[in-house]
């Protein structure tokens, strides 16, 4: 049975170590999209349909919470070509987001309502790509922030499987591998956020 306990902490230390550089990078590069977003020009697109989707989520003490978020469809124009998107900001597609499916139906309507245009930002490099709010959402910063977290997690997971395997005579050499292939992602992702 410890062995067992020794390979599942390894396998979710080595896991939690090598993913979280990955997600600071890529929330670094959404957080720079966002940035940029503030400089794109604007469009008046047209708003086409909006959809209610139900999105669950459980806590630790088993409570399930539902959310009904609204998502907005618009149609828009660059240079002669005709683009469709949906996306709020960079890292957030839901417009709205609220307990109960009718108030999330009665928000859209209302809002597809009071506007049937809308105006939208766009990136000239790649027009597909439109937001309707510039800038970046504030979950961006905190997945951002919160990955240092996950790999301290990672590493407390590893390094306890590994001083538990020592002692019991068995050794983890392979695992110094991995350590080694986070500590270059984790530099990796230090670039990144500095060159962004």
């Amino acid at each position: 049975m410890a062995k067992k306990l020794d390979k599942v902490g390894v396998a979710m230390g080595g896991v939690m170590l090598l993913a979280a550089p990955l997600v600071m990078v890529a929330m670094a590069v959404q957080i720079h999209e966002g940035r940029e977003s503030l400089a794109w020009p604007s469009r008046r697109a047209t708003v086409e349909r909006y959809r209610v989707t139900r999105h669950t989520s459980s806590s630790k003490r088993k409570r399930r919470s539902v959310r009904y978020h609204v998502d907005i469809d618009y149609r828009y124009e660059v240079d002669g070509h005709t683009y469709r998107s949906h996306r709020y900001s960079v890292g957030q597609t839901w417009w709205h987001s609220v307990k109960r499916r009718a108030d999330a139906h009665e928000w859209a309507k209302h809002f597809v309502a009071k506007h049937p245009t809308v105006t939208i930002y766009y990136d000239p490099a790649y027009p597909p790509g439109a937001v309707f709010k510039r800038g970046t959402s504030g979950g961006l910063y905190v997945a951002l922030f919160g990955a240092p977290i996950i790999s301290a997690v990672g590493w407390i997971f590893l390094r306890g499987a590994i001083i538990a395997g020592k002692k019991k005579g068995r050794t983890r050499v392979h695992w110094l591998g991995a350590i080694v292939v986070a500590a270059v992602l984790w530099a990796l992702g230090s670039i990144a956020l500095l060159v962004l």
